[in-house]
């Protein structure tokens, strides 16, 4: 039951309203109860790993927070990350390693239980906090395996810090009107990014990047640029989903994205995308690397940045190109640091120049990023190097494409006018909401607006889903993770 669904939307609206309508004491086992339904409805012994990891780590953290020697802390602490990531890596990497050797046993064909990648981060998170003294360790088993399991956010995050999440759950206790129209809104603001944006970019980007060499450069160098927007749109779109989701229970989750495509560098664009894993991977890796490598200056400063991003691209997935992503992004991110500093000097010194940067750093950091994202998609290393090929000398040959297929956008895979103007529009339109969730001032005006106005839109947003969505839909790119 993916969130792209009928039936999640039933499924969602059933429970939401049942929960509300339960007793106080019984919604938090109603949710149990939920999220391990839905989850095994995927895969009823995954649903088994997932509780007992969750079983494991709630019994660890109490351990440890009723002991007070120290070293039986560290050694408590240490044995749950490493048995979860001994399981993490078991599923999601062993198995895909050994089927590329040619392996054909059983381990080869191990199937990657849904959202495992999220909930062991979660879980890692909880048991290192607890011995970290930043959360109190849970009296009672359930609350740590509804914080694994919680099914608005198993498929694709955000990975919400467990205290956040327990404070949350505790403040919900009564239907807060304003959460369940906020989170209504992300809920439709997010369908239609994936099934407006994402699916219509998907039309031009996933026959590209399936044999980029039958096709000319200028389409390979639209595909790359529309991959972007295409991942953008479908991943912000479902993590809108999974926190409006939430906000139906009660439960506020930290924001995933902000605008990331307008961050002024690559150290920016992290702060920007996927917020949670890099806030994750940057607490747990980089800041504990970082001062353990302190006293080595800028070369433990660049080892630290170089396994933040390679674990950035590892979490994806056993693939060489995931490897590779991370590789280039610890060259982006490592440069950039290393020359920050010179760079905010020089530009001090030349306040006509500061004024162009406002405006070439984001450029030039989206180019960066689009040209990376290439290789995060492509199935080989070798189509992402015919794509990149198209990249470059598409900036020259793109534009007189354009203009002599203005009528029909033949030289676009095939498409029509018609297809790039409802794309153009989708994107005006997710502009718009980014605009409007900048600030809680555009909002609380929203809100002020007449009831007919807000509800129109609201209706206008639900037929531009139906209508305006390709005859194909896809599953969230991020849900295979």
């Amino acid at each position: 039951m993916l969130f792209n669904s009928v039936a999640f939307v039933a499924f969602l609206s059933a429970a939401a309203t049942l929960h509300w309508m339960l007793p106080a004491r019984a919604r938090p086992t109603f949710i149990l109860a939920c999220s391990l339904g839905f989850y095994a409805l995927f895969d009823i012994p995954h649903t088994a790993l997932l509780i007992c990891c969750a079983l494991i780590v709630y019994a660890v953290a109490l351990r440890i927070a009723r002991t007070s020697d120290e070293r039986a802390q560290a050694r408590l602490a240490a044995a749950a990350v490493v048995l979860l990531l001994v399981v993490l890596a078991t599923f999601k990497y062993v198995g895909a390693g050994l089927a590329a050797t040619g392996f054909s046993g059983s381990l080869a064909t191990l199937a990657v239980p849904i959202g495992i990648s999220y909930y062991t981060f979660k879980l890692i998170s909880y048991v290192v906090d607890v011995y970290w003294g930043d959360v109190e360790a849970r009296p009672d088993p359930w609350s740590v395996l509804r914080y694994a399991a919680f099914f608005p956010q198993i498929l694709a995050g955000p990975i919400q810090r467990s205290g956040d999440f327990f404070e949350r759950e505790a403040e919900a206790q009564s239907p807060e009107p304003g959460l369940l129209v906020s989170g209504f809104r992300l809920i439709l603001f997010g369908f239609f990014k994936k099934v407006v944006i994402a699916d219509r970019a998907a039309i031009l980007v996933d026959p590209v990047f399936a044999n980029p060499l039958a096709y000319p450069s200028y389409t390979r160098w639209a595909a790359a640029y529309l991959f972007a927007l295409q991942l953008y749109a479908d991943f912000s779109g479902l993590t809108d989903i999974a926190i409006g989701a939430g906000c139906l229970f009660g439960v506020r989750a930290p924001k995933n994205f902000d605008s990331p495509f307008y961050a002024a560098n690559i150290q920016d664009f992290w702060r920007r995308w996927h917020i949670t894993l890099t806030d994750w991977v940057r607490r747990y890796v980089f800041i504990p690397l970082h001062m353990t490598l302190r006293d080595f200056g800028r070369v433990g400063l660049l080892i630290a940045i170089a396994a933040n991003m390679l674990a950035i691209g590892i979490w994806h997935g056993a693939r060489w190109n995931y490897v590779i992503f991370g590789a280039i992004m610890a060259c982006y991110v490592g440069g950039s640091a290393l020359t920050l500093r010179e760079r905010d000097k020089f530009f001090a010194r030349h306040p006509r120049l500061a004024r162009v940067r406002r405006y070439a750093g984001p450029l030039l950091t989206l180019h960066m990023m689009v040209a990376a994202l290439v290789v995060f998609r492509a199935e080989t290393f070798g189509k992402a190097l015919a794509i990149l090929r198209g990249f470059a000398v598409g900036f020259v040959s793109a534009p007189a494409a354009l203009l002599s297929s203005s009528t029909n956008w033949g030289f676009l895979n095939g498409w029509s006018t018609q297809q790039a103007m409802l794309l153009a529009a989708g994107v005006a339109v997710m502009e718009l909401g980014h605009w409007l969730q900048s600030g809680d001032e555009w909002m609380e005006q929203f809100d002020a607006r007449p009831r007919v106005v807000r509800w129109g839109l609201y209706y206008a947003l639900v037929l531009a889903i139906l209508f305006l969505a390709p005859l194909q839909t896809q599953q969230f790119i991020y849900a295979k993770f």
